[in-house]
């Protein structure tokens, strides 16, 4: 008669192995997490230093416009055109992606109207990279809106993909060493 053998030690469950198309996604979030999360903080280290080392310039109106919307009232918009003393290279409005040419919002009716009549627009850029700029108006630092924003969700992204990868090859190294 056979008489199994029984182990009184208890032996530990074996975990589920975890999704490898689960883990290539957690990736693909960290890393467009990472990058909004990085554009963001870009943009307000941006305005920082505009703020601290910035050079006041006028820049050349190239083309305004009235965009009407009835949620968030019209935004006054130009862009312009303008060379930092001593240089030959022409600047523009820019963002942290680096898409040129960008129109930027005049919030104040009175400057607004004094840039289109007058083809002048008084520009804030940095001396040692001019393509970070922007008008310089009351209220042209918008701290809060786009750069916030983008800082928020992009750790909103970030961090939980992060924390779940992690988790997730916790497990799978539990997974390996069959513990």
């Amino acid at each position: 008669m056979y008489i199994p053998r029984v182990s009184t030690s208890a032996t530990p469950a074996r975990t589920a192995r975890p999704s490898i198309l689960a883990m290539l996604g957690l990736v693909v979030g960290i890393a467009v997490g990472g990058g909004i999360t990085w554009l963001g903080g870009q943009a307000i280290a941006n305005e920082i230093e505009l703020r601290l080392s910035g050079v006041t310039t006028v820049a050349t109106v190239t083309a305004s416009r009235v965009m009407r919307s009835s949620r968030s009232g019209d935004s006054l918009e130009v862009r312009y055109a303008f060379s930092v003393p001593g240089g030959a290279t022409v600047y523009h409005h820019e963002d942290e992606t680096g898409r040129g040419n960008l129109w930027a919002s005049l919030e104040d009716e009175a400057i607004y109207g004094a840039a289109v009549s007058g083809g002048h627009v008084d520009v804030l850029y940095l001396p040692r990279a001019p393509s970070v700029n922007r008008p310089l108006y009351p209220g042209a630092a918008g701290w809060g809106g786009d750069q916030l924003a983008g800082l928020g969700l992009g750790l909103c992204l970030l961090v939980p993909c992060l924390l779940l990868f992690l988790a997730l090859g916790w497990q799978l190294a539990r997974y390996a060493t069959g513990r």
